[in-house]
């Protein structure tokens, strides 16, 4: 067995594909699935909010990847920017605020972080819109 698979569950792993191909709902909505088989129904609501939204972290010219909490930051993308926005509860859940605060130097941090602080909303009471 390799020490990839020691280190990292099956569902890390396809979490870490999912950030590696960005754009890709086929890979997330699979993601989604393999979550609640492994009984994590809030990272598989999670994956499935994305999929239906389109939801990508935005990458910049550096490699970095963001998430935005609202539209006025994104105007310089057009419509496209849109799919840069997390639910404002998501994206401040814990009081912070401040606009492009979520930056990574990788996708995989920035889903990762993504996908905590919707599991702290979630445990909260919060639930998305559509």
């Amino acid at each position: 067995m390799s020490d990839l698979l020691t280190e990292k569950t099956i569902l890390d792993v396809a979490l870490d594909d999912v950030a590696d191909h960005q754009g890709d709902l086929i890979r997330m909505s699979m993601a989604a699935d393999l979550a609640e088989d492994h009984g994590d129904p809030i990272l598989a609501e999670c994956l499935r909010w994305r999929v239906r939204n389109d939801k990508w972290p935005w990458r910049d010219s550096r490699g970095w990847t963001w998430w935005f909490e609202d539209s006025n930051t994104m105007a310089d993308l057009g419509a496209d920017g849109l799919r840069h926005i997390l639910p404002e509860k998501v994206y401040s859940p814990r009081g912070t605020s401040g606009k492009c605060h979520w930056f990574y130097e990788t996708a995989i941090e920035s889903d990762r972080m993504l996908y905590e602080e919707w599991r702290y909303a979630w445990l909260d009471g919060w639930r998305p819109e559509n």
